[in-house]
């Protein structure tokens, strides 16, 4: 359920931080989402334990990445650093602890290990690429369309079948997302043709 609140926070910080106010219509959408990640979980948070505090502290954490992700790209091309360089000094850190808690792996666990380092950069380098094209909070929301990836993947390859409510939280995610990313879309359409205009006003006088 947290998850879905990065969009929102997003949101919030895109404000102060990179100037780009949400508007109503957008804001009702992301009420939508977060709407539709609950019934996912229609289990809700029956009691509030650390466990809780850590996911909303990470969602919020997650939701600043990205944002300053987007700042960053206003005046930084290129994408792949962000993505090398807080990579090596996860490296280091990480390294540094690895050998307290090391246990022998086998060489599948290893393939799968690097498979899963591979796959986690090319979407991270990804993410930084949408964002220096779209609104951090479209990004975001867009992410949660993983979640309709797991659901159909559960019913395709392990012969899960969808409760009401699961088919009801991923209609609410899909058309949500699909509202903001084409008001995005057209926005960027409208502010391209009155530049177009402006242009050729200019080149008329």
């Amino acid at each position: 359920i947290f998850i879905a609140l990065v969009p929102v926070f997003s949101a919030l910080l895109s404000g102060p931080v990179l100037g780009e106010p949400v508007r109503w219509q957008s804001w009702l959408a992301l009420a939508a989402s977060v709407l539709g990640m609950a019934l996912l979980y229609p289990q809700g948070l029956s009691v509030l334990t650390w466990a809780h505090v850590c996911a909303f502290l990470g969602a919020f954490f997650g939701a600043c990445s990205m944002v300053i992700a987007r700042h960053i790209s206003r005046d930084e091309d290129n994408a792949l650093l962000q993505v090398l360089y807080p990579n090596l000094a996860l490296c280091v850190v990480m390294g540094a602890v690895l050998p307290f808690v090391y246990t022998p792996m086998n060489m599948t666990e290893l393939s799968l290990v690097f498979f899963y380092a591979v796959f986690l950069f090319a979407a991270r380098w990804l993410l930084i690429l949408a964002l220096t094209r779209i609104k951090a909070y479209v990004v975001t929301l867009l992410i949660n369309l993983q979640f309709v990836v797991m659901v159909v993947a559960g019913m395709v390859f392990f012969g899960e079948t969808p409760s009401l409510n699961l088919l009801l939280g991923v209609g609410v995610i899909i058309l949500a997302s699909a509202y903001v990313f084409l008001e995005q879309y057209l926005r960027l359409i409208q502010d391209e043709r009155i530049v177009l205009h402006r242009e050729a006003r200019s080149t008329a006088a």
